[in-house]
Formats: C-alpha cells, sequence, structure tokens
C-alpha cells in the first residue's frame, strides 16, 4: 500500500478516535485498547484561585504540600484527585517558578502517588522550561527512565504527549528518540510549529546540520515557519565553524520562505557579526527603496508569467470554486457575473466600491459615500487608466452629482445580495493580468490561507502587496491620497555581498531591516 494512503487512512481512524476520547493505544497481546480521559482544566482555577492558594504559601516540608492538596480538595468541587496534580504543575509552570514545580514533584514521588497522564505531559514541559539554554541539565536520565517507562504500557502516544516529550528529549543526550515520536505525530496530526523547532534546534546542537534543515524546510512547507529558538541554536551551533558560510544558508531560508527576522535573532547576530569585525546594523526603508546604512538599493520582485498563471488558477480552484462564493448569491446574478466576465476587457484598476466609500465610515451621508468614489475613479481616469467597479445597486440612489460621473467614466458591476465582494473582485484583477491595481483597504488574509501550498501563498502576499492601493482620505478638493504599494520587495535580499533582512516588529513599524555586510568595517 502507498505509504501516504496508509498515513492518510491512520489519520483518519485516529481522529475518530480522539472524536471518543481514545487518546491513546496501548501494547498487549491481545490488541487492547485503552482510552484514559485527560481531564481539562479550568481556566479561572489556574488563572486565580490556585496561584492564590500556592504562590503565597511557603511551601518546604511534604506537610505544607498535603495541607496544600487539602485546601484546594475542600475549597473547589472543579478539583479532584484526577486534575489536582496537573492544575498544580500548570500553576508552577505559568509561574516559572520551576523549583515549586519540581519539588512538587519530588514530594509526588515521595508519596509514591501514580502520576496521571496529564500529569506526567506536565513534567516533561516543566523540564523542558526549566532547563533550555542550560550547559547543565537536570535531571535527564530520569526524564528518559519515565520515557522508556510510558513506552511499556503504550505503543503510540496522543499528539499532545507527544509535543511534551519531544520538548523534553530534545535537550537531552537521548534527542535522536524524538525522530520516532515525530513519525508517531504525524499519524494523528501534522506537527506544529514548536515541535519542529525544538527538534531542529537539537538537531544544530548535536552537529546534525543537514537533518535540522530538512525539519525547518518541512515545518516552512507546511506553512508554519519555525520559531527563533531554532536560528538561534543554529548561529550559536556554527558561529566558530565557518559562520558567513553557514549565515549565507540562514538568509538563503528566510528568502525563499519571506520570513521576517525577529528581535531577538537581530540582536544575536549583530553580535555575531561585530566579533568578526563586519558591519552589521539597524537600518530603515521607508518610501525609498535605499537602505540608510549602506545606500544598496532594494529590489522589488515581480512574479514571473508561470507563477502568476499557477496562482490565477489557484485562485479560481480555492478561494472562489473551492468555496462556493458564487453560490451565495442568486442565481439571476450569477448568470449575470459570468456573462460579464466573458466579455470583460482588461481593465488598469478594479476598485472595490463599498471599500472606498466607507473608508470614512458606514453611517455618512450618501452625499460624502459617493463624493469618495467619485474621487478615487477620478484620480484613475485623470492618468487615462481604464476602471471597473464593483458594487451594490442601492449605489445607483447616491446623488447623481457624484454617481453619474462614476457611471459614465467607468464601467461597473452592481449587485443586489452579493455577501461576499473579495473573491469577485480577486476574480477580476487576476483575469486582467499581473500588472492590475486593486484598490481596496482589506487585506485579505482569509483567503490566503485557502492556498495549501506555502509558494502559491508567498506569489499571493507579493501579487497583491505590489498591486494593492489603500485609500487613506479624501480632502474636500476630492484629492485623494492612498497607502502605495512598497518600490520594493519586503523579503531577506542580498546584492554585493551585503545581505538585509526585513524586522518583524509587534509594534506594527513594517520599516525595519537588518543591514549586513561580509566586509570589514
Amino acid at each position: 500500500m502507498n505509504i501516504n494512503v496508509l498515513r492518510s487512512f491512520e489519520k483518519t481512524i485516529f481522529n475518530l478516535c480522539n472524536i471518543y476520547r481514545f487518546t491513546c493505544v496501548r501494547s498487549s497481546t491481545n490488541a487492547s485498547i485503552r482510552h484514559p480521559k485527560i481531564e481539562k482544566e479550568n481556566k479561572s482555577l489556574t488563572e486565580d484561585f490556585v496561584p492564590n492558594t500556592i504562590l503565597n504559601k511557603r511551601i518546604k516540608t511534604a506537610h505544607d504540600w498535603e495541607d496544600v492538596r487539602h485546601k484546594l480538595l475542600t475549597s473547589s468541587k472543579q478539583i479532584s484527585q484526577k486534575t489536582i496534580d496537573s492544575i498544580i504543575l500548570s500553576v508552577c509552570i505559568s509561574a516559572k517558578n520551576y523549583d515549586l514545580g519540581f519539588a512538587y514533584i519530588d514530594f509526588l514521588k515521595q508519596q509514591k502517588v501514580n502520576l496521571g497522564l496529564a500529569t506526567v505531559g506536565k513534567y516533561f514541559k516543566l523540564f523542558y522550561l526549566a532547563n533550555c539554554g542550560n550547559a547543565a541539565i537536570r535531571n535527564e536520565d530520569e526524564i528518559y527512565s519515565l520515557y522508556k517507562s510510558m513506552r511499556t504500557q503504550f505503543k503510540v502516544f496522543d499528539a499532545v504527549s507527544c509535543e511534551n516529550i519531544i520538548h523534553a528529549l530534545s535537550i537531552t543526550r537521548y534527542w535522536r528518540e524524538c525522530l520516532q515520536l515525530l513519525d508517531e505525530m504525524r499519524i494523528t496530526c501534522d506537527p506544529n510549529r514548536p515541535t519542529y523547532s525544538v527538534i531542529a534546534a537539537a538537531c544544530f546542537r548535536n552537529g546534525a546540520e543537514d537533518l535540522g534543515w530538512q525539519f525547518l524546510n518541512e515545518s516552512a512547507n507546511s506553512g508554519n515557519p519555525p520559531l527563533s529558538l531554532a536560528y538561534l541554536a543554529y548561529i550559536d551551533a556554527y558561529e566558530h565553524n565557518e559562520p558567513l558560510k553557514r549565515m549565507e544558508v540562514l538568509f538563503s531560508f528566510f528568502r525563499q520562505y519571506e520570513i521576517e527576522c525577529d528581535i531577538q535573532v537581530a540582536n544575536r547576530l549583530i553580535g555575531l557579526y561585530q566579533n568578526l569585525n563586519l558591519n552589521a546594523k539597524r537600518t530603515s526603508f521607508y518610501n525609498s527603496a535605499r537602505c540608510k546604512n549602506c545606500r544598496t538599493t532594494l529590489r522589488k520582485s515581480e512574479l514571473t508569467e508561470s507563477e502568476f498563471e499557477a496562482l490565477k488558477g489557484a485562485i479560481f480552484k480555492n478561494v472562489i470554486v473551492g468555496s462556493n462564493v458564487f453560490y451565495k448569491s442568486t442565481p439571476a446574478e450569477l448568470e449575470q457575473f459570468k456573462q460579464f466576465t466573458a466579455n470583460m476587457k482588461s481593465y488598469d484598476v478594479v476598485i472595490d466600491g463599498l471599500n472606498v466609500a466607507y473608508t470614512v465610515g458606514t453611517k455618512q451621508s450618501p452625499h460624502v459615500l459617493s463624493f469618495f468614489v467619485k474621487s478615487v475613479v477620478k484620480h484613475f481616469v485623470d492618468q487615462n487608466k481604464t476602471v471597473l467597479l464593483l458594487g451594490r445597486t442601492h449605489m445607483n440612489t447616491w446623488p447623481k452629482s457624484n454617481w453619474a460621473y462614476v457611471t459614465e467614466h467607468c464601467d461597473t458591476f452592481l449587485t443586489q445580495s452579493l455577501s461576499q465582494d473579495d473573491p469577485y473582485l480577486l476574480y477580476c484583477a487576476l483575469h486582467c493580468g499581473v500588472n492590475t491595481i486593486i484598490v481596496s483597504r482589506d487585506l485579505m488574509r482569509g483567503h490566503v490561507f485557502k492556498l495549501a501550498d506555502v509558494k502559491l501563498k508567498t506569489s499571493f502576499n507579493r501579487w497583491l502587496v505590489q498591486n494593492q492601493y489603500q485609500l487613506l482620505y479624501v480632502n474636500s478638493q476630492g484629492k485623494v491620497n492612498f497607502k502605495y504599494p512598497l518600490p520594493y520587495t519586503r523579503s531577506a535580499q542580498m546584492s554585493n555581498g551585503i545581505w538585509h533582512l526585513p524586522l518583524a516588529d509587534d509594534g506594527g513599524n513594517s520599516n525595519m531591516w537588518m543591514c549586513l555586510t561580509s566586509k570589514a568595517s
């Protein structure tokens, strides 16, 4: 049987098992199935009641822990013998009081308490968080022994248990056990970013460079860019072994998947380059494509004809047809749109009429709304551009002083009950060609997620960023102001031995970059 078919079948079976709370399969001669129930923790307990009980109390002895457990069990009906241990560990982890968490584990061992599956998972998580980044790993052999003990009980772990175990083992000398666990995880679900990232980091720390990149590429290709901890592990592992050559590989990875560099990685790179007596600085780009640090001009990466055709086909298949957006319109409107697009000419500009009108707010008068639309249409008509405006039939009731100009100077397609404008806008814009301008403030993030292939997502984002005009305001004289497409592509670029990396900024500043040169400063 084809391995992909087998995996698909296995995943289906496990998903059905999860519905009925079968969380793991136990190995035995009669292949019996065991389904322990992992109790859910009440959020209010772990964020309020339990922390106040544990963190504000001086706990030193086994008697202290017994008092805490008794108080928790008798004070809330939502805490039971099955959940109390997991809840206490959750609170210790959230508070980053790892020593207290280990102290509670020691107490449970002394009391010979059998740890439930959820508690064991929290123990693995506690171990990882307390030890990641440390040169000396605490309780390494004990964690491995616990893992091997679980192996004798369960033939296959559920996805959550796999993730917790992988995190813990990834920072030990038993890290290669993670590879088998990852294969098991793939059966029940798609591994997430943290899982791929900690395994890749383990590979880099232990000299398995090619294997580490295999997992990073697998993560990125699944639409989950790796976490910075993987990049930091790579930099740390090879900073003294052909570092510039290794950084070229890292930066090329950023460029391939259009990954932005976070501040933590950026600071680490600056330190590395400074240690090598090389120039590395933060810089900024605004409307100009020229770097303020090195004066290099960034490039704009245009879609090739084949990339655009592939994107157009995927948008039609996955966003428009796949989401059945056409069927949300009336049959008459659907037929009307089919006839319109069958004879549609190529336009320079496609405008989302309502989106433009509502720039000023939805409660404005028809005169104000129509004035905004007229002003935007006039802006492009004055540039001798052909314009298509998509909107609603109620626009025909707008004041003729403004609406008449629109209907006389551009083509319109108006519907009565269209519930989703964006797919129609995309359909028309893509139909008109790679350079068609789209006027809309909508970032259309929802549509990109319907593209399964990461290369198609990259192409969609690049195309939209390079073609979208977002209306900012219209003054009383009808002069419009847009947020225009950037004159460069916001992705890692190299020119004349100088790399520029876009920085991810939680503050929403998209102008910050890194400038790194291989020449001595």
